[in-house]
């Protein structure tokens, strides 16, 4: 009798584990691509992205809240290289990838934005900011504001301080998209108030080790510096301007791109007063005690960065979606972002305007005790 209750009850249990397992494998795979740098130059934003993703992704299928699916992740590294970047879209297509996260930089995304839309793929990219690239016939979407907002703060800023002001510029040129809109944002809007950009100099910071160069061609006839440059670039030609001009510092400025711990762990005391225009809601009291950066820090052992967050963000919003039975499809994907939903995000609501491009404040931050201090008004 006891031999035939304990058969009974094997047979229960294994019944259970087969259904749960065939449950489980009827779980339908969303392959999303995740094309970013992991490797060289510029790759610190690109390792924060992938990083969020992946947290986000690991969260989701561990706990198995978003029923009937399981994400995979197909995770690229371009490099900085378009050859690569096309090859790897080309592999994300044959194997039904619909929706691809990245690249982090405007630049590369300008390479491969016509692919893309022939190949009636998605880009949700969490932190390419470029002006150039809005257009409402783009399959492209961002998780950031466009660099509109940013540069108009930092010239009311400097305007603010010199009515007149003469205003010079360093920018990496690898980044061209980006940086080659500052340069003509920052010149109209500068004459527009009244200043003017009086120096202006481009370098490929991927080809170029010497960061006294840049700084060392400046003439110092000017009264505030630009750079827009990746966080350890910015931070290296700052503590480079501030060897080489002592007391005569004048007050340097640099775009969202910068906005992250390595830029004051490589600056140093040097970025003391860096000002950085940034829609990351960022707060330093609160920062290490906040349920995302727990899980990230307890996941990595670091914490995140401004790409980290963006990317986790990213998944959140697919997640939703496919939550409420849109179908993982391209079009059916953007249809839904363009219709002004409000998506969930870490802190608060995410819309996307007609151009694609995420509603955020953007806030002006200064590095002060080595950390970020919002000095715009709350």
């Amino acid at each position: 009798m006891k031999l035939q209750k304990f058969i009974i009850i094997f047979i229960i249990i294994a019944a259970i584990v087969i259904a749960t397992s065939f449950v489980f494998n009827q779980n339908e795979v969303v392959k999303v691509g995740v094309l970013v740098n992991l490797s060289g130059s510029h790759s610190d934003v690109g390792i924060d992205i992938r990083d969020g993703v992946r947290l986000a992704v690991d969260e989701i299928n561990s706990l198995g809240s978003l029923e009937g699916y399981q994400f995979e992740l197909m995770i690229r590294d371009h490099e900085m290289d378009i050859k690569k970047a096309h090859a790897a879209i080309d592999e994300f297509n044959k194997a039904g990838v619909e929706v691809i996260i990245g690249p982090t930089l405007s630049g590369m995304i300008s390479s491969v934005i016509n692919k893309i839309n022939d190949l009636d793929m998605l880009i949700l990219s969490p932190t390419s900011g470029s002006k150039a690239l809005i257009s409402a016939n783009n399959n492209l979407f961002r998780m950031v504001p466009s660099s509109e907002e940013e540069q108009r703060l930092v010239v009311n800023h400097i305007l603010g301080e010199y009515p007149d002001a003469k205003v010079a510029l360093i920018y990496d040129r690898s980044n061209y998209a980006f940086t080659a809109d500052w340069r003509q944002q920052l010149s109209s809007r500068l004459l527009r108030g009244g200043g003017r950009l009086v120096e202006s100099r481009a370098y490929d910071f991927t080809r170029l080790d010497n960061h006294r160069v840049p700084v060392h061609n400046l003439s110092n006839d000017f009264d505030a510096l630009v750079i827009a440059a990746n966080p350890i670039d910015t931070a290296m030609l700052v503590q480079n301007y501030y060897n080489i001009s002592g007391e005569d510092m004048k007050q340097v400025y640099a775009t969202r791109w910068s906005f992250d711990r390595s830029v004051i762990d490589y600056g140093g005391m040097a970025v003391e007063g860096l000002i950085i225009p940034h829609p990351w809601e960022y707060n330093s009291e609160s920062y290490g005690d906040s349920e995302f950066n727990l899980s990230f820090n307890e996941y990595y052992n670091r914490m995140p960065g401004f790409g980290a967050y963006y990317g986790y963000e990213t998944v959140l919003i697919l997640k939703e979606l496919l939550a409420d039975g849109v179908d993982y499809k391209a079009r059916d994907i953007r249809e839904e972002l363009e219709s002004g939903r409000a998506f969930k995000g870490i802190d608060g609501r995410i819309r996307f305007n007609q151009f694609g491009d995420a509603i955020r404040a953007i806030h002006l931050y200064q590095i002060e005790n080595q950390d970020f201090r919002r000095i715009d008004a709350r």
